[in-house]
């Protein structure tokens, strides 16, 4: 029996409580026994029924105190499971998404570099040219190198289009200068009549649109060298009593780089200007991505 009690006694969990337990149990036991006789019969079934209700109040205790530290190890146990669990989870989709963004941006990167590098073999606007703006200046193609600029061929004496295509140009503009976040954008028009558009007509023309518009114009040969670079075509046709002619020309703005390259055009009238802007801003960026 004493055996037992020092087993119980031993764990950490219930030596305090068991210990007292056990003395008040002896406590009990000896003042019970000063009554007894001196016979060891007696005293044998006064232990044994003394004893035994104690014994198994002793033994509860054990098994409730023993029984706590295996629910509260278990659940610590797991608990540290699941959080491992969580942290592995964690870490495999940080992976996989560190992973796939930059395989992602890699494949971007090199469309990018692709059309870049097909624009640049793109002989629109290759060759160089020159004209005379509205200044009486010469211009040729480096002068324009290091802005982006808008082109547009048309001449001052259309009844409706180029009107309508230069002021499309102009709300272009506008938005695109209006966005810190890209470049500003210059509009150029170029003449295809250089027998009526002098630089002072081509001045007074573009003033009307935009003020930062820059008209070009030149003699007959100039201006066929520089629709040739960026295929352009016109021709002039027949003329009325009043020596007055409509030119037939290919309605076509002209994206170019500040490395003076062909990036886009836009050729449809059906087009809106949101759309427009929204190519261009985004060829831009994608510039700026590749060439800083």
């Amino acid at each position: 029996m004493l055996s037992v009690l020092k087993f119980a006694a031993q764990s950490p969990l219930v030596r305090n409580r068991v210990s007292l337990r056990c003395f008040g149990i002896f406590s009990a036991f000896s003042k019970a026994n000063l009554n007894l006789s001196s016979s060891p019969h007696s005293i044998r079934i006064v232990q044994y029924n003394f004893f035994k209700p104690r014994f198994q109040s002793c033994c509860k205790l054990h098994t409730s105190a023993t029984s706590r530290q295996s629910e509260k190890g278990s659940n610590q146990d797991e608990s540290l499971s699941m959080n491992a669990r969580l942290k592995i989870v964690a870490v495999f989709l940080a992976t996989w998404c560190g992973v796939y963004f930059a395989a992602k941006y890699s494949r971007s990167r090199k469309e990018l570099e692709d059309r870049d590098a097909e624009m640049k073999q793109v002989d629109i606007g290759a060759s160089d040219y020159e004209l005379i703006d509205q200044d009486g200046r010469i211009r040729t193609k480096k002068d324009f190198l290091g802005r982006w600029f808008l082109l547009y061929f048309g001449f001052t004496h259309c009844p409706d289009i180029c009107p309508e295509e230069l002021d499309k140009m102009a709300d272009i503009i506008k938005t695109i200068d209006s966005d810190t976040s890209v470049p500003d954008l210059l509009p150029v028009f170029v003449s295809v009549d250089p027998e009526r558009d002098s630089p002072a007509v081509i001045k007074k023309y573009v003033s009307e649109f935009h003020p930062n518009f820059v008209g070009l114009t030149g003699t007959k040969d100039q201006v066929k060298q520089a629709a040739k670079a960026f295929r352009v075509y016109f021709s002039a046709g027949p003329r009325d009593d009043d020596n007055d002619y409509i030119i037939d020309h290919s309605i076509v703005m002209y994206l170019m780089s500040p490395q003076g390259n062909f990036v886009d055009y836009y050729g449809s009238r059906g087009i809106p200007s949101e759309r427009i802007v929204e190519s261009i801003k985004q060829n831009m960026r994608n510039y700026r991505r590749l060439h800083g």
